[in-house]
């Protein structure tokens, strides 16, 4: 079965050493937007740094140990993979069903293989109706 943890930047809740090389990019992200913000905005420069700021916040430890502390995703989804009977990695069947659980279906934006680009509500709406269909054909009532 797939481990499904939210901790995305702890230890061994990934494969291989995707948790360091995830951290490393956000904080070269950081790092990048306060250079730009830095020596590049040629403004009035009437701009107010908030939060973390680097008076608060400096240093690659102290960033990254700040990203571990504070990130968090907008749209949680892409948790349980829909997919054939030998994945691994799918947890759903085609039926929205749950592997090894009897009566219970999941019909969120978990079941998406990726994050949509865009507000995701049109797409776990799309996903909704798909499901409500599915379920009421085993039901017998479609």
């Amino acid at each position: 079965m797939p481990l499904i943890n939210s901790h995305l930047f702890d230890k061994e809740t990934v494969s291989g050493d995707a948790d360091e090389l995830d951290l490393q990019a956000v904080y070269e992200g950081m790092e990048f937007s306060r250079d730009i913000f830095d020596n590049l905005i040629p403004l009035d420069r009437d701009f107010s740094k908030t939060w973390p700021g680097r008076e608060n916040v400096s240093g690659e430890a102290q960033m990254k140990d700040f990203v571990k502390q504070e990130a968090w995703g907008h749209h949680a989804c892409c948790t349980a993979a829909i997919g054939e009977d030998g994945d691994e990695m799918a947890v759903l069947d085609a039926d929205f069903r749950v592997r090894g659980v009897d009566g219970l279906r999941v019909v969120d934006a978990s079941v998406f293989p990726t994050i949509p680009g865009f507000y995701i509500v049109l797409p776990v709406y799309m996903v909704s109706e798909k499901a409500a269909d599915v379920i009421l054909a085993d039901a017998g009532r479609w």
